[in-house]
């Protein structure tokens, strides 16, 4: 291990996308911007996608409960 520990699981761009839109959300974004494997246009594209994902999430459940 030492000096060529594996790269954390979380710091991967399957990790890091799993976490923004399956589990954490916007908690993630500090491991997203923490992360080397992406480039500063594809973590300002996830901000944003992950932004417009959130809105609509809470949109359609804002909705739910209105039906109710």
């Amino acid at each position: 291990m030492g000096e060529e520990e594996k790269a954390k699981w979380f710091f991967t761009p399957v990790g890091a996308v799993l976490l923004l839109f399956f589990v954490l959300g916007p908690f993630a974004l500090p491991l997203l911007y923490k992360s080397p494997n992406f480039s500063k246009k594809m973590k300002i594209f996830l901000t944003v996608a992950l932004m417009a994902y959130t809105a609509y999430l809470i949109n359609a459940s804002i909705e739910i409960v209105k039906h109710f």
